[in-house]
């Protein structure tokens, strides 16, 4: 049988509220549900089904006929090689709304597929990312071999912070914004005061 579109609608809702609810206790220093946001990111914007539909996200955004965009610094998107780097990590925020700053428009789905992690040569993409620490350390499934590089870098602390950890946590509360935001027109007030979601972007002051 299949799912009609409000359950499918109730599902992303019930999603975004577990992710929020995760990132929240991880605040609290229950740091081992980043395990559980990390299976919801790919059940809400990677996931597809035997029949090859959309994953969750984009399913609801098309029954709604949106197709939502997000505009971002081109000039972040240049990349500078330095030698010998061995880590460089860096969201491209995006907005809603063009700015100064944010010209380009892309889909959600092409921005989930800009790098944002490089490590010894890797890139790593906020899907691949998501897909890393499902697939290999728990939000789907637990692996009983994983490559050498993974586990270095599920490993890698700078100044006593994980880094895979950390870049999760910032990009799940960047997606749950992003969401929000885009579905919150369509749904009632009660959810509207539910999501206290804050997000706030500064774009780097450049001197003349």
């Amino acid at each position: 049988m299949k799912k009609t579109s409000a359950t499918r609608y109730l599902e992303l809702l019930h999603g975004l509220f577990i992710v929020k609810d995760c990132l929240k206790l991880i605040s609290e220093g229950r740091d081992y549900h980043i395990i559980t946001i990390s299976g919801q990111l790919r059940g809400i914007f990677l996931d597809t089904d035997k029949e090859k539909r959309k994953a969750l996200f984009f399913e609801v955004m098309d029954y709604f006929r949106l197709a939502p965009i997000v505009y971002i610094n081109s000039l972040s998107e240049q990349k500078f090689p330095i030698e010998g780097l061995v880590l460089k990590y860096g969201i491209n925020y995006p907005q809603l709304r063009p700015t100064r700053w944010h010209t380009k428009s892309i889909s959600i789905e092409e921005w989930l597929d800009l790098p944002i992690l490089q490590v010894k040569g890797k890139e790593l993409s906020s899907k691949s990312l998501i897909r890393l620490i499902s697939d290999r350390f728990g939000g789907a499934h637990y692996d009983s071999k994983i490559e050498k590089w993974n586990f270095d870098l599920k490993n890698m602390q700078v100044f006593n912070v994980k880094v895979l950890d950390n870049a999760l946590i910032q990009l799940s509360e960047l997606l749950l914004h992003l969401a929000w935001e885009v579905i919150r027109p369509l749904s009632n007030w009660s959810y509207c005061f539910e999501f206290g979601i804050r997000y706030h972007y500064c774009p780097v002051k450049v001197d003349k």
